[in-house]
C-alpha cells in the first residue's frame, strides 16, 4: 500500500485561499455527500485540501488511480484511509478486505455502515480523482454508503466529469452540495490576490475584470 495516496496536497501560502467555497462545503458538511466535478485545472482538490485545513471535522484522503478500479485494491485503501481519521474504527471490514473471497457488496456496505454509526466525531472522506474508477462493484459501494449513511460520515467526491452514481436522488432529497465549474472559476478579487500572492503585483479592477472574462 502506497501510504502517499493517503495524504491531502499541500497548501502554500501564495495560494488563493477559497474562502466562499470552503464556506459552501463546511455547510454541506450535515449532509452525506459533497461533489466537485470540473476539468482539470481549476484547483478542485486544492480547494478541498484547504477545507480540510480550515474545517474542524476530522478528515482523511485517498488519490485514487487506475490500479484502484480492483475492488479489494479499492476497499483495502479505504479502510486505511478511516484509520488514519479515527484510528481502529471499521475492524471487521478491514478483515473482510483481507479474506480469501469477498461477500456481496450490500453485506460489505453494510458491515461498513454499521461499523462508522459508532463513530462519534464527524468524518470527512476524500476520493480524489474519482474519474479513474470504471469498476461498478465499486459504484456500488459508494451508493450503498450513501443511501443508509452513517451520520458520522461525508463523502467529498473530487472528479473531472460526474461520477455513475444515483445523483439525481440524492439532489432531489438535497442531500448533496455541488461545487461546479462556475463556481471554481477566480472572482475578480480572487484574481487580484492571485497576482499580489505570486507575482507581487497590483493590478486594477479594470485589467482584472478583462483576465476574468478571457479566462
Amino acid at each position: 500500500m502506497l501510504k502517499t495516496k493517503l495524504h491531502s496536497p499541500a497548501i502554500f501560502n501564495e495560494q488563493v485561499m477559497r474562502s466562499g467555497l470552503i464556506k459552501k462545503l463546511e455547510l454541506g458538511l450535515e449532509k452525506p455527500m459533497s461533489l466537485v466535478s470540473a476539468p482539470a485545472g481549476y484547483g478542485k482538490s486544492q480547494t478541498v485540501s484547504q477545507w480540510l485545513q480550515e474545517t474542524t471535522a476530522t478528515s482523511c484522503w485517498i488519490s485514487l488511480d487506475e490500479e484502484d478500479n480492483d475492488f479489494r485494491v479499492f476497499l483495502q485503501y479505504l479502510v486505511a484511509a478511516l484509520h488514519t481519521a479515527v484510528p481502529n474504527c471499521v475492524p471487521l471490514t478491514e478483515t473482510i478486505s483481507t479474506a480469501g473471497d469477498l461477500p456481496p457488496i450490500k453485506t460489505i456496505a453494510h458491515t461498513l455502515i454499521n461499523e462508522l454509526d459508532e463513530v462519534d466525531e464527524s468524518v470527512i472522506l476524500v476520493l480524489d480523482d474519482y474519474h479513474l474508477i470504471k469498476e461498478n462493484s465499486i459504484h456500488e459501494l459508494i451508493d450503498e454508503l450513501l443511501v443508509y449513511p452513517p451520520q458520522c460520515l461525508h463523502v467529498c467526491i473530487v472528479t473531472r466529469r460526474d461520477p455513475p452514481l444515483k445523483l439525481n436522488r440524492l439532489l432531489a432529497q438535497s442531500r448533496m452540495v455541488e461545487v461546479r465549474m462556475r463556481d471554481l472559476a477566480f472572482s475578480t478579487a480572487e484574481i487580484k490576490e492571485l497576482y499580489q500572492n505570486v507575482f507581487n503585483e497590483s493590478i486594477n479592477e479594470e485589467t482584472a475584470n478583462s483576465l476574468k472574462n478571457k479566462t
